[in-house]
């Protein structure tokens, strides 16, 4: 397989209970040839901050990632200094080399793609119930 496993290591200052802010580490495995990204993190570290985050999430939008890795993306020391949150305060990354993890990454992308035929199929669900009038959408 081409590009590169890494184990990331993302830590970001995040709200959580009606204002509270800390530094919460995400935990991702990224795979930069085929371009799939897996959070880890409810497995690695289990936070009761982030009940939003299920175990083996697929990211589907590496591109802060990506940026982080070139440098195009930078961190911040502290969240005052971003202006807001959520903001990215620590990266860390290691490559995982060998044969040992060709099988992770086969399960990575194929992880990726049944998370986008779920996708389709809520979306063709969604379509349907809006055409059935089964639903109407919201009003902005």
């Amino acid at each position: 397989m081409d590009g590169k496993l890494l184990r990331l290591k993302i830590t970001q200052a995040e709200m959580y209970d009606l204002g509270n802010i800390d530094n919460i580490d995400h935990h991702i495995l990224h795979d930069s040839g085929s371009k799939v990204a897996v959070d880890i993190t409810a497995e690695v570290k289990q936070a009761e901050l982030l009940s939003a985050v299920r175990p083996y999430n697929v990211v589907s939008n590496t591109g802060v990632i990506e940026g982080l890795l070139d440098g195009t993306v930078k961190t911040v020391k502290d969240f005052h200094e971003a202006g807001g949150v959520p903001c990215i305060t620590g990266f860390e990354y290691q490559e995982l080399t060998g044969q040992d993890y060709t099988h992770l990454r086969q399960s990575m992308v194929a992880l990726r793609d049944a998370q986008r035929t779920l996708e389709e199929r809520i979306d063709d669900m969604r379509k349907y119930c809006l055409e059935a009038k089964l639903v109407h959408p919201q009003e902005k």
